[in-house]
């Protein structure tokens, strides 16, 4: 599950969680949402940074290119 938290300016801020992020291959679930926003606003979406959350989860920040 991924839940968008912040978007402003060109940053925008996402928290993940479920089952996926328990999994040995979380951080790729991540990654892979850059692509697929990237593919989505036709504007490249990269993954700035990530950390853990207390209790289960990711946040994650990206930025968009132009």
């Amino acid at each position: 599950m991924a839940r968008l938290e912040i978007i402003k300016g060109s940053v925008i801020e996402v928290i993940f969680t479920g089952t996926a992020c328990t999994s040995c291959g979380g951080q790729d679930y991540i990654e892979d949402f850059a692509y697929e926003a990237s593919d989505g606003l036709g504007r490249p979406v990269t993954l700035v940074n990530f950390e853990a959350l207390e209790g289960g989860g990711y946040r994650a920040r990206f930025e968009i290119g132009e």
